[in-house]
């Protein structure tokens, strides 16, 4: 897959994105689907990794969650792991 060229068969795909909700809100918006919810999370999302946002800031501004949300992405991606993101 183009957005993830260094995939590594095994590793976990993630879905990573911001909100203003708490993570376990976000997913169960998700998970309802509907025109809030990303199709790709309603249709194979199974768990939080809780370890990988916990101790995360949260931002005012939405720039500035936005920078956020690709720097953890691309650190994800050089670990191996798939990322889906908006």
């Amino acid at each position: 897959v183009a957005a993830n060229p260094d995939a590594i068969p095994g590793k976990p795909v993630v879905y990573v994105g911001m909100t203003s909700k708490t993570p376990e809100e976000r997913f169960s918006q998700h998970k309802a689907g509907g025109r809030l919810a990303s199709s790709i999370v309603t249709k194979f999302g199974r768990r939080l990794f809780p370890w990988a946002y916990q101790g995360r800031r949260t931002y005012r501004r939405k720039e500035s969650a936005e920078k956020a949300e690709v720097a953890l992405a691309e650190e994800l991606r050089r670990r191996g792991w798939v990322v889906w993101q908006n």
